[in-house]
């Protein structure tokens, strides 16, 4: 009876390690895509000095949606709850081809001026709640803090780079390729918090003037990519 309880237990332990996700564990990985940034501004407001006089004045903009190539790379660890669902962190680094997209501003004065505004890069720290489909096959929702580093470039001054708060959502599949490697397919969606851009310099009609803008921004991520699943001794079922 002894040997057959112990028989027991090393089959069900063994058909309970070999329905894990072969997703448990560190992994790192690359990917690349394409995405569209969007800029979002209820406009601002400024002073031009004219004729030795401080004129204020408002504005407001109008944006237009860019199409960036990016590119990103992720570390992480995903550890099992249940049989079924798994529960990633990670980290990722993601950064953007760096085109500008305009943002058209016209002021209170009916003088119109066409700025730029870029993504640079961003920082990514995300928790990751994920399903097994099967052993090699997982789908997961992505949630977590983003960090941006953005250029606003207004006209008649120097470019201006801000570090920026937000967060970021996404959904993703991933399916071993062979062993260790694995194909995924990501979808998601970055948000900028407000930031306040000062500027000063010369305008387009050659007066001095300063502003305040308020900017922010979201946009969408499409990536495929291989990634590489690391597993210790520690995660090792022998």
């Amino acid at each position: 009876m002894k040997l057959f309880l112990i028989g027991l237990f090393i089959v069900l332990g063994s058909t309970y390690a070999i329905s894990q996700s072969a997703f448990n564990g560190f992994y790192v990985q690359v990917s690349g895509g394409y995405g569209t940034t969007t800029p979002d501004s209820k406009g601002g407001s400024g002073a031009a000095v004219i004729g030795g006089k401080s004129n204020p004045f408002t504005f407001v903009t109008d944006h237009k949606t860019h199409n960036d190539f990016m590119g990103t790379a992720t570390v992480g660890y995903t550890f099992s709850i249940s049989k079924k669902f798994l529960l990633g962190v990670g980290a990722e680094f993601t950064k953007n081809d760096g085109s500008w997209t305009t943002i058209t501003t016209t002021n209170n004065y009916n003088v119109k001026t066409v700025d730029e505004y870029r993504i640079l890069h961003s920082y990514d720290f995300f928790l990751s709640p994920a399903y097994a489909i099967d052993e090699n096959k997982l789908v997961s929702a992505k949630v977590g803090y983003a960090r941006s580093l953005t250029d606003n470039e207004i006209t008649g001054t120097v470019s201006a780079h801000h570090q920026t708060g937000g967060y970021i959502a996404g959904v993703g599949y991933k399916q071993i390729i062979k062993r260790r490697c694995y194909g995924l397919a990501e979808v998601e969606y970055n948000r900028t918090a407000n930031q306040t851009y000062d500027n000063s310099g010369v305008s387009v009609n050659g007066y001095p003037f300063t502003s305040t803008l308020e900017l922010s921004s979201h946009s969408f991520r499409f990536q495929v990519g291989i990634g590489f699943l690391i597993k210790g001794k520690i995660l090792t079922t022998k």
